[in-house]
């Protein structure tokens, strides 16, 4: 590994690994990780009134906020209204699991800064032979739960 492999590893680590999938991952095969620190993922730069995405747009990418404000309005706002989203908190994770769509607008209040993992690259990586249990277990785990709760599966979750 290089000394950029590092650094992507002390930058993108805290951050990726606030997920709890990616906690276990990154501890289970470390190496797997990196390839994930390296190639999937892209920082994005929002300002005020920018709008992300937008309701019925296929999901290609799982967020994770570093700063700023985003406002979300879930498309049947009878289920959630608008939430606010902040540093610290993680978007549209169903995309990396089950064929995603949108299911609300998301817009910068403030300006913002996140973190995009591309879900095709992320799935390349997961599909690896030394992390399949770990991924086959979180996924049945994910699908179970929403299975019994599918008016709860939207883009924040």
């Amino acid at each position: 590994w290089t000394l950029r492999t590092e650094l992507q590893e002390v930058v993108y680590s805290p951050i990726l690994t606030s997920h709890p999938f990616f906690r276990r991952y990154s501890i289970t095969v470390k190496l797997q990780m990196r390839k994930i620190y390296q190639n999937a993922q892209s920082e994005i730069s929002l300002s005020i009134g920018h709008q992300l995405f937008n309701s019925g747009e296929r999901a290609n990418k799982m967020f994770f906020v570093l700063s700023g404000l985003l406002s979300y309005c879930d498309d049947q706002a009878n289920r959630l209204g608008m939430s606010l989203l902040q540093g610290g908190m993680w978007l549209c994770e169903p995309c990396l699991w089950i064929f995603w769509k949108h299911t609300g607008q998301l817009i910068a209040t403030t300006h913002c800064e996140l973190i995009g993992l591309d879900a095709a690259k992320t799935g390349e990586v997961l599909a690896q032979p030394e992390s399949e249990d770990l991924v086959r277990s979180y996924v049945r785990l994910f699908t179970r739960y929403f299975k019994r709760n599918v008016d709860l599966l939207t883009d924040i979750w």
